[in-house]
């Protein structure tokens, strides 16, 4: 295999690769841009919107008086969130909004592609450390244009800064453990728990990989007894307590992202499987494996099967949302990345032991075509919202017949958020759906009918805006058609008035 010392050996070996590094870059950069407009409703709208809620209230926080109407209604809309992360994510990007003077959520796709392509330069100084210019170009290639990575390496949540800081934390790991010292043990634990702080699922993850490169230059019995790995779990951790004690990260029932069912039903593993597959790639997947698995050596090795092992950990922690929700896979892309460039740089060595001089030369033009055909994809397939779709309008024309303060049940495709980000109501609730059932049933609690929910929640009003559960769920419409009067409608969406039943 080639060695990093090796490809930097030769005359202007540095000019071309830096300027190879900046052309993928910018392409990375240019593809997420790409409809940027469109990124929050296009690809996981629910969550995304969760933040866009958040970074509302923060910015009016700053801009608008404390009995300001939307200020009023954005920390209302605010307070009902849950989640288990710290908003630092959502901070940045309420101080981008001051900035440019005004509310604009594509600052945060700006703001996310820009940590994506930070995380992709920590993922070449990380294989830097084992392969050759063609490996570590192949790494960076595979972690900026692997679909999953352009979705939601640009979205609007704390995934793209949280994977960024697991990287930069394997790589200051990876510092740590070439030559010792406090200052790289801060360095990698100050990552490590800004990735916990942001998303708690970085925490195997970060421990993982860490564990895993200083056991193989150590051992276990002297990194278990070493009081710089005990600080660097203390680094990873307690930003994130802190953050829970202080009430500045939000707190969720830990039944809302782990059943313990799931983990002895095969369809979950199922539904795993198919999230990286149809996000990610077959190909990139048995790549990176085999990399990982059968081609790295030494520290490689130890790093890759570390993050794997925290990957695979965390997923298990977060089974129910591991299933269902393909941004949770997001960290994978770095790693397989790693593995794709480790086994794809030692194609050519391979080559020239078989001595296959033909095909050695081969090797080139068909990773050039190959990258091409990556970007290509990337760019076509960057998610969009489908012409003739205006929630935002749908949602304001619909809230407008809505009494101001009236108490709002939504039959949603976001839980409601588009309720309350786009249309400034109150929203109490939400009619359960086909997900809210699935983990209803899961967790052996009923399903609460309409009438039910309606008393629980002191709802006034019902917004339709999901054709799909209007599909789904016919009984909830007959009933509110049949016992509820009907304000208005269009094709897309529906207001009942609920405070009388007939």
């Amino acid at each position: 295999m080639e060695t990093a010392e090796d490809g930097h050996g030769r005359p202007g070996g540095r000019w071309w690769m830096a300027v190879a590094l900046l052309v993928l870059l910018a392409a990375g950069l240019a593809v997420r841009l790409h409809h940027l407009d469109d990124s929050v409703l296009a690809f996981h709208p629910t969550r995304q919107l969760h933040s866009a809620i958040i970074a509302r209230d923060l910015y009016l926080e700053q801009t608008a008086d404390v009995d300001d109407p939307g200020r009023v209604a954005a920390d209302r809309a605010r307070r009902a969130q849950g989640g288990l992360e710290a908003p630092v994510n959502e901070y940045v990007v309420a101080g981008l909004y001051l900035v440019n003077g005004r509310e604009s959520t594509w600052l945060a796709g700006v703001w996310a592609s820009i940590l994506w392509l930070v995380g992709g330069a920590f993922l070449v100084a990380a294989v830097g450390r084992f392969v050759g210019r063609l490996g570590q170009l192949v790494t960076l290639a595979v972690h900026l244009f692997t679909p999953l990575a352009v979705a939601a390496g640009r979205s609007f949540q704390p995934d793209p800064l949280m994977v960024t800081a697991v990287v930069g934390s394997a790589w200051a790991s990876l510092r740590w453990v070439e030559r010792r010292s406090w200052g790289r043990l801060v360095a990698a634990g100050a990552m490590a728990g800004l990735a916990v702080l942001v998303k708690p699922f970085a925490l195997p993850l970060v421990l993982g990989a860490f564990a895993a490169v200083a056991a193989h230059d150590r051992g276990v019995r002297r990194t278990a007894a070493d009081p710089q790995a005990w600080a660097f779990a203390a680094l990873a951790v307690g930003p994130w307590v802190l953050a829970l004690a202080s009430g500045s990260a939000a707190r969720s029932d830990p039944g809302d992202y782990f059943v313990a069912s799931l983990l002895a039903s095969g369809a979950f593993y199922r539904a795993w499987g198919r999230q990286i597959t149809d996000n990610i790639g077959l190909v990139v997947l048995a790549v990176g494996l085999v990399g990982g698995l059968l081609v790295a050596r030494g520290r490689a090795r130890a790093l890759l099967l570390g993050l794997v092992g925290g990957y695979l950990a965390a997923c298990g922690a977060f089974d129910f949302r591991v299933a269902g929700h393909s941004y949770y896979h997001l960290v994978l892309v770095p790693i397989l990345a790693l593995g794709c460039g480790i086994a794809v740089d030692a194609v050519p060595g391979w080559l020239a032991r078989r001595e296959l001089s033909v095909a050695r030369l081969l090797v080139a033009p068909v990773l050039v075509l190959a990258l091409l055909a990556l970007v290509a994809s990337a760019w076509g397939n960057v998610p969009t919202v489908p012409d003739g779709n205006d929630l935002p309008g749908d949602v304001q024309a619909a809230a407008a017949l809505v009494e101001p303060g009236g108490r709002v049940l939504g039959m949603t495709d976001a839980y409601g958020r588009e309720l309350a980000y786009y249309g400034d109501l109150v929203v109490v609730g939400e009619i359960p759906g086909p997900g809210d059932r699935q983990l209803a049933e899961l967790q052996g609690e009923p399903v609460p009918d309409l009438a039910t929910e309606i008393d629980r929640t002191g709802a006034e009003w019902v917004v339709v805006t999901s054709l799909e559960k209007e599909v789904l769920d016919p009984d909830t419409i007959a009933e509110l058609r049949d016992h509820y009067v009907l304000v208005g409608s269009s094709p897309t969406w529906s207001v009942y008035d609920v405070r009388t039943r007939r």
